[in-house]
């Protein structure tokens, strides 16, 4: 195959083809995207100066600037910045374009707490009082007393107890024939307690 072409468009698209060739080079990529840019703005400056100085200003005539098959180098130009429009508009080719080496780049994982950034916080799970138990209810209906985890109470005492790993804060609002009415610190609602020697879980009131 016979090319048809001039020196000074071999010098021109040898230019262009250089200089794209360095910047792929020098940005470590293997995306066609910034030889095809550099090589066709080059061309393009390089073919269309020529001709402004030398060529008369006529920008149409294969022989008054640099040619390929009597076509303007400038026009092959354009070409290619068309072709690196085109890539730009293509996310994969963009994308690798950006990357080093062929290789995505990692995004730096941002520090815990910092502006912007999410952190998951773990909620400590609700503790169980199912180990609440009465042991016993003695005295008179007007002065009875109740033993619960060990603790004795009398109606309107408060006492720390150990339920489990947590200690916690118990008050006896009433003591019935057969079960106690108490308050955990820190809830709303009050706790019936049976008594018996298998005790169901608390319910609330």
């Amino acid at each position: 195959m016979i090319i048809v072409f001039n020196w000074i468009g071999a010098g021109i698209l040898l230019s262009g083809f250089a200089a794209g060739t360095l910047i792929s080079l020098a940005l470590h990529t293997k995306s066609g995207l910034p030889f095809t840019l550099v090589a066709g703005l080059l061309v393009v400056a390089l073919d269309l100066l020529y001709r402004l100085k030398i060529g008369e200003g006529c920008f149409f005539h294969p022989r008054r600037g640099g040619h390929v098959f009597f076509i303007p180098a400038w026009i092959l130009g354009c070409g290619y910045l068309v072709a690196g429009g085109f890539s730009i508009l293509d996310p994969d080719d963009l994308r690798a374009s950006l990357t080093s080496n062929g290789k995505p780049t990692q995004a730096v994982p941002a520090k815990p707490g910092a502006a912007g950034t999410s952190t998951n916080f773990q909620v400590p799970p609700r503790p169980s009082y199912n180990t609440l138990k009465v042991a016993m209810i003695s005295g008179a209906p007007q002065h009875r007393m109740a033993t619960i985890n060990g603790e004795t109470f009398i109606e309107g005492e408060t006492h720390r107890l150990s339920v489990g790993t947590n200690r916690i804060t118990l008050q006896c609002l009433e003591i019935r024939e057969e079960s106690v009415l108490a308050k955990v610190a820190g809830e709303s609602r009050a706790r019936e307690l049976k008594l018996g020697p298998a005790f169901p879980p608390a319910t609330n009131l």
